[in-house]
């Protein structure tokens, strides 16, 4: 037997890897586990035991709810609930802005009475900005360039037309 082939069986795990968190950020690629609903996890199998299996239903139950309720959250001096939303590497910012902000509009339509959202931080505003500034400044830079040729020409149709129609042949 190769050595190759003994290690072979340890360099694949035989157990369902857990994805998600790494170092404290979600993967944009995690894929979701094979539970994934509380009833789902109501039939983990807890005790196999000679009178028969004993499963987390027989014991207790699940429900969905928060992974640690030991911190409260504060917007504007009120009590609050906070949503991140992670863009993948290849998306583009603002769309996945534009795209989250009528995903969250169209949901506060079934939100209860005095629930309301507000947006605490948004990072595509410095994207929208720069590409603003980008815009002005070039459409300021043509308008220089024509000012430019007008002046030192002379000649109001000069700036308008391009130079190879005065070329002579």
């Amino acid at each position: 037997m190769r050595w190759s082939s003994r290690t072979s069986k340890f360099r694949r795990p035989a157990w369902p890897a857990s994805f998600g968190y790494e170092a404290g950020l979600p993967d944009p690629g995690a894929r979701s586990g094979r539970l994934t609903s509380p009833a789902e996890f109501d039939n983990i199998i807890v005790k196999n035991s000679p009178n028969g299996l004993v499963l987390l239903r027989d014991i207790g139950h699940s429900e969905v709810g928060a992974e640690d309720y030991s911190t409260v959250l504060k917007y504007s001096g009120r009590e609050a609930m906070g949503i991140g939303v992670m863009q993948l590497s290849n998306a583009n910012a603002l769309e996945v802005d534009k795209n989250a902000k009528a995903v969250l509009a169209e949901l506060s339509k079934s939100f209860p009475p005095g629930l309301e959202y507000a947006i605490a931080f948004d990072s595509t505003t410095v994207v929208g900005d720069s590409i603003r500034e980008v815009l002005w400044t070039l459409g300021l830079a043509i308008f220089i360039v024509i000012t430019v040729i007008f002046l030192f020409l002379l000649d109001c149709a000069l700036p308008s037309f391009p130079p190879s129609l005065f070329r002579s042949r």
